[in-house]
């Protein structure tokens, strides 16, 4: 896209007239240093529709005859904006700047009348690294099978609060050099998966947000993908499985908790009502994970695993062993 649609496009959706009159967007563009005419801007009008057509389907501007030019369609609907700017504004490891920066270049292909249907929640917290930074690094280095360093985050306790240090465990002189394979989103923070010659028999994950200073960096790039089902292996990294072999989840429930239980779960689960305090799920086909344990441990009283026995029988030790701390009466 042209300077000349671009300056228009903004003009016309930012406008707070609708329809805007040729005429008046003159005006606009003389404002700014733009000399065209009537025939230039309805010109530029019908390339802007051609460019966007592929994209919507539609007609983005019309001309009216007798009252001017009018956003006839915007790039998204209503709630597919706002589910980008939320997924943008509620992500934790981007900075305030970047925020602002990923929404504004959103808010180009929106009107002033849509704008003002939009939520906008964003809180101002800067961070010691840029998201974006990192991300693109990683995925250029990943596409050119680059080795990548960097510091990893750790923490030291200072003046009774903590305190960011770099860590000192790497390969290379505290630092890390790692073969990158791949990056996840998991419970909104991105992750590097790739190769660590001090774990060689294993593939390693870092948090993306806990990265500093990351570089490409020269050396053999080691490929070890074939080994294993990246998939299943990021699976199961993430939900921290136990026992891999699937069973079928017995969990009694109280009533109130229903809903937290199907968006776990799926609404494929079999229910049935015990009585008035109790409800039960048979979930079929569930691996055990410790992500699994530790969601049934913070229901606490609301709910418990009738079966299988293994299951049961781990979070009853989990529980005996936060217990014992509190009957030590250690504070």
């Amino acid at each position: 896209m042209g300077e000349r649609m671009q300056i228009i496009l903004r003009l016309i959706m930012s406008s707070r007239l609708q329809p805007i009159k040729s005429k008046d967007l003159l005006d606009e563009l003389e404002k700014l240093g733009y000399h065209y005419n009537i025939k230039t801007i309805h010109a530029t009008v019908k390339q802007i529709n051609a460019f966007f057509y592929p994209l919507i389907q539609d007609t983005m501007i019309l001309s009216k005859r007798g009252t001017g030019l009018v956003v006839n369609k915007n790039v998204f609907e209503d709630g597919q904006l706002q589910l980008l700017i939320d997924s943008i504004n509620y992500n934790k490891d981007l900075s305030f700047k970047e925020k602002n920066q990923l929404v504004d270049k959103l808010m180009h292909f929106s009107d002033e009348s849509q704008r003002k249907r939009l939520i906008f929640h964003m809180e101002k917290d800067e961070k010691p690294f840029s998201l974006m930074l990192n991300l693109s690094t990683l995925m250029k280095a990943i596409a050119e099978r680059k080795n990548i360093i960097f510091d990893y985050v750790s923490y030291r306790i200072e003046e009774g609060h903590p305190r960011e240090v770099a860590s000192k465990h790497g390969n290379k002189n505290g630092q890390y050099v790692v073969s990158p394979y791949t990056i996840v989103l998991d419970n909104n923070h991105y992750y590097l998966v790739g190769y660590y010659n001090k774990r060689s028999d294993s593939l390693s994950m870092y948090r993306i947000d806990r990265m500093r200073r990351v570089m490409t960096h020269r050396g053999d790039y080691i490929d070890i993908r074939e080994q294993y089902d990246m998939d299943d292996y990021i699976s199961r990294a993430f939900h921290m499985f136990v026992n891999g072999k699937p069973t079928d989840l017995v969990l009694r429930f109280r009533p109130q908790i229903l809903r937290e239980v199907v968006s776990r779960f799926g609404e494929s689960i079999h229910l049935r009502v015990v009585d008035d305090s109790w409800y039960e799920a048979i979930i079929k086909d569930q691996s055990y994970s410790r992500g699994l344990a530790m969601w049934i441990l913070m229901l606490g009283e609301n709910a418990y695993v009738v079966s299988p026995t293994h299951i049961r029988e781990d979070i009853k030790r989990e529980l005996d062993k936060t217990l014992m701390y509190y009957k030590k009466g250690v504070f």
